[in-house]
């Protein structure tokens, strides 16, 4: 009788916990299963896209960015922001990018835009200088943009998997001028002399290297990099 008891409690001890174990179990799949809902439906916040669907309800906002001033000048430079909003497919998209930048001369308070347009994707600002960042006499020589104009890869999308044109601008911003274009990546710069920087990109699947001029940001010197031979 005595024996009939215990086992009587211990399988009413595994019931319970068997249940304990299967309500635990659900919660955890209900849990998961909010997690990926949750995902999947929440709002994509992504940088350097811009809608260019001509088909597509966009809803648009203009900021502008921080103050940034242009070493061993004058100018301070701002950029000029935007913040597209869109559905796509199940879920909401949001695309943060840098459209322009504002020059303002500190001394004289004239006021300039980089470009005539708002139009282009620019995901790349570097100051080209012949000294490092953590020298004192460091000084901006010239600005490199990278500009992105086309949807070459005809997603819909200006993003930096379209071809970027590479241009420079004096430390003020004017004399824009674009010294490389269609390029499918720009690995970076690098100087030369107190006069010139070289430029490597590549194009369809080709390394190149380039001179340019701080001068009058004339090209030159153009070349292919050597092929590395796979091993056979």
């Amino acid at each position: 009788m005595e024996e009939n008891k215990f086992f009587k409690t211990v399988w009413r001890f595994n019931s319970v916990l068997f249940a304990l174990v299967g309500l635990v179990g659900i919660l955890i799949m209900l849990f998961a299963g909010y997690q990926i809902v949750k995902d999947t439906f929440r709002d994509r916040n992504v940088r350097n896209i811009v809608n260019v669907a001509e088909d597509q309800d966009v809803k648009e906002k203009w900021s502008l960015g921080n103050m940034n001033a242009i070493a061993g000048t004058d100018i301070v430079t701002i950029s000029l922001n935007s913040d597209q909003s869109y559905s796509q497919s199940y879920y909401s998209k949001s695309g943060y990018s840098v459209r322009n930048y504002l020059f303002i001369d500190t001394k004289t308070n004239e006021k300039h835009w980089l470009l005539q347009t708002n139009k282009y994707l620019l995901p790349k600002f570097n100051i080209i200088s012949e000294k490092s960042y953590s020298d004192p006499d460091y000084k901006a020589e010239a600005i490199l943009f990278g500009v992105i104009k086309h949807d070459t890869d005809k997603d819909e999308r200006l993003t930096t998997k379209d071809k970027i044109a590479i241009a420079l601008s004096l430390p003020s911003g004017k004399k824009y001028e674009e010294v490389l274009n269609d390029i499918d990546f720009f690995v970076g710069h690098t100087m030369v002399d107190s006069e010139t920087i070289m430029l490597l990109y590549q194009i369809d699947n080709v390394g190149y290297s380039a001179y340019v001029s701080l001068i009058d940001f004339s090209l030159s010197n153009k070349s292919k990099l050597p092929n590395i031979e796979s091993d056979s």
